[in-house]
């Protein structure tokens, strides 16, 4: 019976293994997928805190509504808490949970332009280590069958060149990169405990926008001339001209000279070609009678003496080029003198000599001129300058070149060199500019009119004389606006600025107005405020005409022959303006002038009965045009005069080519003639 139990409980346990390693084999997975994500966790916490923080530094990739100066005031408290004790508060950065980072004690070190985010102690969950967690992300990424691509923490340890930081590697591909860590970042500020190895943290670059990060310096050399009492080659010396810019090289303010005491910006002799001045001496030598002198007697020998001055020479800088020199006058010991003055020597023979003898300079002067570029600006012609040099030359009577060791008594020329006067300037450049001129021209009843023209301004200017430029005024062009003559204005109750005319009248006289005087009529003139602008059709000419024109020959002939006011052909005159072509005039020309001519021409029955058909047709078709330029009821018969005789006008027009028909001008002479016999006719028979 024991040995039957034993069995079944065996059996029951071999039956029994696979589920229980299945169950243990699950407990311990969950138990790692728990221990990954919490690692994974604390990668989360640095990374976002440094990405924020990071944030406030750089502000690249991001908006925000505080103005610049709040903005580089929070960076620098950011900065400053960090350097004093490697925490950044909320209140700063608003976006960090100060719980949390407490709870993790993450800590931030700034130098460089790189950020780093570390963990401040080594103590984390589940007896983890910083490589661990390092490669948590990398791990759960795997599990989920992804790729990590993300940044990854590093762990400080100790490499060949110093501290580096071990980027987490893959598990599975391995790897791993290495970054150096700079010295200031491992030290922190004063105060702070050297990073030690084993350290998990984050670092990048974080170039600062606000303050001073980079100082670029460059260099600035010239030559200068050697000090007072110095000749030679010159100076050479150089300053730096330093550019400040922030961690993201954005130049911060001008660049600037550093002039502080020991500052690079102030000018500091590099290589010094400058010496002392030579003095040499030059002998003199003239001839002069040598006298011997013996116990008893005294022999003189004209002509066979020499008078021997010292005369003293000393290097100076060269007025026109300091890196050479010239040889001045002066004494012994190299003060220059005016003159050259020769101090009698000791090897002279000759009795009667002075002490001193002077060289009287020779001095002529010439003017030299330079001719230069125009300024910016003006492309022709240059500007002549002149200056005069003075030759002060020193001669010396050179008997004897070179003797008793002496240089050779030569003639010593001295330039000097006056300064740059501008004597001519033939600058100049090409003016061609167009510009619109604009006025405003009150009607002499009601209304205003605007006007433009083109004044075009071409020529030569010239920098210092008077300039040879030409200004063309167009003609005045009308822009907007418009006049109401007196008789419309009058008609519909108002009243115009200026007295009614004497004598009454009707609409006839009102329209033969010339308010602007320009020798037009209201009705045709195309500004009658204006008396430059008068009736388009011949552009200002036929002033002085009262029949107002002669191509409505049918009104012309009625005002020659009746005394009839032209308000009918004014109206005829703006409609043609506006509706009608060349065509219809020379068809018009072309069909009426014969009729004319024979109506006006005579006085029989038939041209009377000629003439009242066309004055008939004439005022018909008046009546309706007026009808329909102030849209009152049309006339139906002088509507069909218009439909009828227009376009037989324009097609008899058309076919003759257009143009100008002869005879026109005589049609006021034949109506004026019908007139007079008129008249005569009728003082007959009142006498």
């Amino acid at each position: 019976m024991r040995h039957l139990f034993l069995t079944s409980a065996l059996c029951t346990s071999l039956s029994l293994y696979p589920e229980l390693v299945a169950a243990q084999s699950w407990e311990k997975k969950q138990l790692h997928e728990a221990v990954i994500n919490s690692a994974a966790n604390y990668t989360t916490v640095l990374r976002t805190a440094h990405d924020e923080v990071r944030k406030y530094i750089t502000w690249r990739g991001w908006r925000t509504h505080l103005t610049e100066e709040e903005r580089e005031q929070l960076s620098a408290d950011i900065l400053a808490a960090i350097a004093a004790n490697e925490k950044v508060t909320q209140d700063l950065v608003p976006s960090l949970l100060q719980d949390r980072l407490d709870s993790y004690d993450v800590r931030f070190r700034y130098c460089d332009g790189k950020l780093l985010t570390y963990f401040g102690t080594p103590d984390f969950k589940h007896n983890m280590s910083a490589e661990q967690i390092a490669e948590a992300p990398i791990l759960r990424a795997q599990r989920q069958n992804q790729r990590y691509t993300g940044r990854r923490l590093g762990v400080l340890e100790e490499g060949p060149d110093g501290m580096v930081m071990a980027l987490a590697r893959d598990p599975v591909t391995g790897g791993g990169q290495r970054r150096i860590v700079l010295d200031c970042l491992l030290e922190g500020e004063a105060g702070a405990e050297r990073l030690e190895a084993g350290t998990l943290g984050y670092i990048s670059n974080a170039p600062a926008k606000y303050g001073i990060a980079h100082v670029k310096r460059r260099r600035e050399s010239e030559t200068i001339a050697c000090p007072d009492r110095q000749v030679g080659l010159g100076q050479t010396r150089r300053r730096y001209l330093s550019t400040p810019f922030n961690g993201q090289w954005d130049q911060i303010g001008d660049s600037y000279y550093d002039t502080s005491f020991g500052g690079d910006g102030n000018w500091t002799v590099w290589v010094d070609f400058c010496r002392d001045p030579v003095t040499i001496l030059r002998r003199d030598v003239e001839v002069c009678d040598a006298v011997l002198r013996t116990a008893t007697q005294e022999i003189t020998l004209p002509g066979e003496g020499q008078a021997v001055y010292d005369y003293y020479l000393t290097e100076a800088k060269d007025p026109t080029d300091f890196t050479k020199t010239v040889w001045l006058p002066s004494d012994a010991d190299g003060n220059f003198t005016p003159t050259a003055v020769g101090v009698l020597s000791k090897y002279s023979n000759c009795d009667n000599l002075e002490a001193e003898a002077r060289v009287t300079p020779a001095v002529s002067t010439v003017t030299e001129t330079d001719q230069r570029a125009c300024s910016a600006g003006w492309t022709h012609g240059n500007r002549t300058y002149q200056r005069t040099v003075t030759t002060t030359t020193y001669t010396y009577s050179g008997m004897k070149p070179g003797w008793e060791n002496g240089l050779s008594a030569s003639d010593i020329n001295v330039l000097s060199y006056g300064s740059w006067g501008l004597k001519g300037n033939s600058c100049r450049k090409w003016v061609s500019s167009t510009q619109m001129q604009r006025k405003n021209t009150d009607c002499s009843c009601q209304g205003t009119l605007r006007y433009q023209r083109a004044v075009i301004t071409r020529g030569w200017d010239w920098q210092s004389n008077a300039d040879q430029l030409n200004t063309t005024h167009g003609n005045w062009e009308h822009l907007s606006g418009s006049c109401e003559p007196a008789w419309k204005v009058e008609r519909q109750g108002g009243s115009c600025r200026r007295s009614p005319p004497r004598g009454g009248g009707g609409n006839e006289e009102r329209d033969n107005e010339d308010n602007d005087g320009d020798g037009y009529q209201d009705s045709i003139d195309l500004d009658d405020g204006d008396p430059n602008v008068g009736d388009r059709r011949d552009n200002g000419g036929n002033r002085g005409n009262d029949n107002g024109g002669d191509d409505k020959i049918v009104c012309t002939a009625m005002n020659a022959a009746y005394g009839f006011g032209s308000f009918r052909q004014a109206i005829w005159l703006r409609y043609a303006r506006d509706h009608l072509t060349e065509f219809h005039q020379t068809g018009y020309h072309l069909i009426f002038l014969p009729l004319v001519r024979r109506a006006y021409g005579q006085d029989d029955r038939f041209a009377r009965g000629l003439r009242k058909s066309l004055e008939h047709i004439m005022r018909e078709r008046t009546a309706d045009i007026r009808a329909e330029m102030q849209g009152s009821k049309r006339r139906k018969l002088g509507r069909f005069y218009r439909l009828t005789l227009e376009p037989l006008c324009y097609i008899t027009g058309r076919l003759a080519g257009g143009g100008k028909v002869a005879g026109v001008e005589d049609v006021p002479v034949i109506a004026g003639r019908l007139n007079r016999n008129s008249q005569t006719l009728i003082g007959g028979q009142n006498a």
